[in-house]
């Protein structure tokens, strides 16, 4: 296991329970989408969450929806709480001992894809520690992983807290590509116009 500094954290684990301002999507989206893949592209990309309030996955789907593929949803073997309280102890004790939780399901098909769109909250200033489970079980060298992030403070601080976390947990030659660190729909589509698709236009 990967080892990353220890935090001592001040405050309580970030809650994302709503998605935040959902706007119309820019007038183009769809016709940029729609000339920049096609089914090999699609073949090749998919969406992989972590959500615990819903947020993040409403997210998710937005984005696999606008792209036509598919999602994994990465969840713990022992579903966290339901209850606020339990799961903020829980989530503090796994990200100050830097833990690793085992996930419900690890699929193969994972490797298959070359394009990962990876969302998740921010957890006591940093990516839930289950997001390292899934980056340290796969082989990511090569792959291109693009950060959906959510947050209610949305601080610099935790979003380089968070990017270092993916950085220091990936395989050594994957490739981490510009983050969206919002969850106003405006600026998701024009992240998968500037980052995603713009990459496409280089790599295929």
């Amino acid at each position: 296991m990967k080892k990353i500094s220890k935090w001592v954290f001040s405050v309580a684990l970030v809650s994302n329970l709503s998605i935040g301002a959902v706007s119309c999507s820019t007038p183009d989206i769809n016709n940029e989408i729609n000339n920049n893949t096609n089914e090999n592209t699609k073949s090749k990309t998919i969406v992989v969450y972590f959500s615990w309030s819903n947020g993040t996955e409403n997210m998710a789907n937005y984005i696999a929806n606008k792209l036509g593929v598919k999602t994994f949803k990465i969840e713990r073997e022992l579903p966290y709480s339901s209850n606020y309280s339990e799961l903020s102890e829980d989530a503090k004790n796994e990200a100050v001992n830097n833990l690793r939780p085992k996930m419900k399901e690890y699929p193969d098909y994972i490797n298959n894809y070359e394009y990962i769109l990876l969302g998740f909250p921010i957890w006591w200033h940093v990516a839930p520690m289950i997001i390292g489970s899934f980056l340290e079980h796969y082989n990511l060298d090569n792959k291109h992983i693009f950060p959906f992030i959510r947050s209610s403070a949305y601080l610099s601080e935790h979003l380089n807290r968070a990017l270092n976390y993916l950085k220091d947990n990936s395989s050594k030659d994957a490739i981490i590509e510009k983050e969206v660190y919002s969850s106003n729909r405006n600026d998701v589509d024009k992240w998968l116009v500037n980052t995603y698709l713009d990459k496409l236009k280089t790599t295929e």
